[in-house]
């Protein structure tokens, strides 16, 4: 069951207050907050600096599940731990539907910030796979598409959470669905 943030302007995730990018038309989803906050945190664990990269993918036609962002992220960790070796990728993404986009997803990927400064490579490597299989379009935020994140920096990680706590808006999102997912994240554990 989802439960829909009043209009506040915090989070509370593990002691940190967080803002959130809720307003008067809008609510957050607290279940994604909890897991987008948990999965930020669960990088920092494993890599001193992460670089968050967010960008959006819209779908030429409607699809009932979500396999082409699945398989997607799927690619994308290969590609990176091919490319960089870089392994324990986080990962959140949304879907959304509404009339002057159509569907579309948006998705947050969390960077070993240690091996790659910024979202170029990630972002051609996307829009190459995205458009090459002529799924939809892809594009990203011209302002604040990528975060990068120092462990102990609780500024640039409220920064970054801020942000990317646009995709935990209900708008569009059809949260009362219960046949097809709204949205996916990583499963990175805490580090032992």
């Amino acid at each position: 069951m989802h439960y829909l943030r009043k209009r506040e302007s915090y989070f509370n995730y593990a002691g940190m207050e967080l803002p959130i990018n809720a307003d008067k038309d809008y609510l957050c989803v607290d279940k994604y907050l909890s897991k987008l906050a948990e999965q930020m945190a669960r990088s920092l664990e494993y890599h001193s600096r992460i670089v968050l990269a967010r960008f959006d993918l819209t779908a030429f036609e409607r699809v009932e599940d979500n396999q082409p962002i699945e398989e997607l992220i799927r690619r994308i960790k290969i590609w990176l731990n091919r490319e960089y070796r870089m392994k324990n990728v986080g990962h959140f993404w949304v879907r959304e539907n509404s009339e002057e986009r159509g569907l579309h997803w948006h998705v947050l990927i969390m960077l070993d910030g240690n091996k790659v400064r910024s979202n170029f490579t990630l972002n051609e490597f996307v829009r190459s796979y995205w458009t090459y299989r002529d799924i939809g379009n892809f594009s990203y935020p011209r302002k604040h598409s990528y975060y990068q994140i120092e462990r102990n920096d609780s500024q640039a990680f409220a920064d970054g959470f801020y942000h990317a706590s646009y995709l935990t808006k209900e708008r569009s999102k059809g949260v009362k669905a219960r046949h097809v997912c709204q949205f996916g994240a990583s499963k990175l554990r805490a580090k032992p």
